[in-house]
């Protein structure tokens, strides 16, 4: 056993310790500490900002750029607070979380998904708090999601254990993951999936998203036609002063569950869109949405455009 072996074992140990330390105090504490991150990334220049305003920048040219200014740093406040707030989520009882999330908006579409005999998939784009959006969900019914295993491993074991604590189950994203999820959908079982990530060339299609053309993923249209599952998109908006979340429930736009790739994706970026434009300052605008062109080249995220 060597130094990277060591090394891994501290780096586990320590991101254990601060997401003990980060849950051991209220929601409220958390979320200062986290929008204290935030704000110096934002004031940092750090390449969150200039991710967030480009992304911005090609979504919204009709805004001005103070209102592109305004919702991006508040985006990237946000993102502090998402990032702090994960491990709250993840080893607070799971009552506690509960207590703390209200929905607001589409109970009586979830709560009729819910009594079909039918699969369910839930959409939840990277807006507000998407790791309490499996809460309601989790009941009779398994709640599988998938998952990609994060970049560093000494994470891993943490996101399971925490997404295992709200009640989920979690299976990778791979061919046997994929096999899984068709089985629990056809067993009128519920899906969670993020359906803004940017999918491999072989899985993704190029559909606009506020009129940019985004690689987008057809897994989740696969999932609904085989299965002929039920598909609803949910976000969950964070509150001020640590109050918690408002979840909302909306119907997915008609067409995606089509086998059209085309129509499919267009569907999918539509409902996100719906989502988006509820709560725009709370979505991860410094994800690298439009990082792949649909002539193959990548876009600079380095610089912004004057």
């Amino acid at each position: 056993m060597g130094y990277c072996y060591y090394k891994r074992i501290m780096q586990a140990a320590l991101i254990n310790l601060f997401a003990r330390a980060l849950s051991s105090i209220s929601l409220r504490a958390n979320h200062r500490i986290g929008a204290t991150i935030g704000w110096l990334a934002w004031t940092c220049r750090t390449p969150l900002r200039t991710i967030t305003l480009i992304n911005l920048q090609l979504c919204f040219p009709q805004w001005s750029e103070a209102e592109r200014q305004r919702v991006g740093k508040a985006s990237v406040i946000e993102t502090g607070k998402a990032l702090t707030e994960s491990p709250w989520l993840w080893m607070r009882p799971k009552s506690d979380v509960q207590s703390k999330a209200t929905i607001v908006e589409g109970e009586h579409l979830l709560r009729a998904a819910q009594d079909s005999e039918s699969g369910l998939i839930v959409a939840t784009p990277h807006l507000g708090s998407w790791e309490c959006a499996v809460l309601p969900l989790t009941g009779d019914n398994p709640v599988t999601c998938l998952y990609k295993p994060p970049r560093k491993a000494s994470l891993e074991p943490l996101l399971v254990a925490g997404r295992t604590n709200l009640g989920t189950t979690l299976t990778p994203l791979d061919a046997s993951g994929i096999k899984h999820v068709l089985k629990e959908l056809k067993q009128g079982n519920t899906l969670g999936i993020l359906p803004d990530q940017e999918p491999d060339a072989a899985n993704g299609h190029f559909a606009p998203m506020f009129a940019q053309p985004a690689n987008t993923m057809f897994l989740l249209a696969k999932f609904a036609h085989r299965a002929k599952a039920q598909v609803l998109f949910c976000f969950c908006e964070r509150l001020p002063k640590g109050a918690g979340w408002h979840i909302h429930y909306y119907p997915a736009s008609a067409g995606v569950d089509d086998s059209d790739k085309a129509v499919a994706t267009k569907a999918l970026n539509k409902s996100v869109e719906q989502c988006i434009m509820a709560c725009p300052e709370q979505y991860l605008w410094n994800y690298k949405r439009f990082r792949i062109c649909p002539d193959g080249s990548r876009r600079n995220y380095k610089k912004l455009d004057s």
